[in-house]
C-alpha cells in the first residue's frame, strides 16, 4: 500500500451535509498532485434479498436529472 503525504489543505466549502477540500500531497515517486475531497458522516446501504430476487427502490436523482434504481440507502448522523 503506497500513502501520500499531505502537504496543504484548504476547505473550498464547509455544508450542513458535506465538506469539499483541495489536498496538495507527495506521491510515493515523489510527485505532486492534486485531491478533491469530499467529507461527510457516512452512509449505509441495504441489500435486500426476497425470493431469490434482490429489491430495488426507484429513486429521483437531481445529479443525473433521471429517476434511479438502487439499494436503499442512507447517510449516517453525526453523533
Amino acid at each position: 500500500m503506497f500513502e501520500e503525504k499531505t502537504i496543504n489543505s484548504k476547505y473550498l466549502y464547509n455544508g450542513k451535509v458535506v465538506n469539499l477540500r483541495i489536498d496538495e500531497v507527495e506521491t510515493y515517486s515523489k510527485n505532486k498532485a492534486t485531491r478533491e475531497i469530499v467529507e461527510h458522516n457516512g452512509g449505509v446501504g441495504i441489500v435486500a434479498e426476497l425470493n431469490n430476487s434482490i429489491l430495488l427502490i426507484k429513486q429521483f436523482r437531481k445529479p443525473f436529472e433521471e429517476v434511479l434504481y438502487e439499494i436503499p440507502a442512507g447517510k449516517l448522523e453525526k453523533k
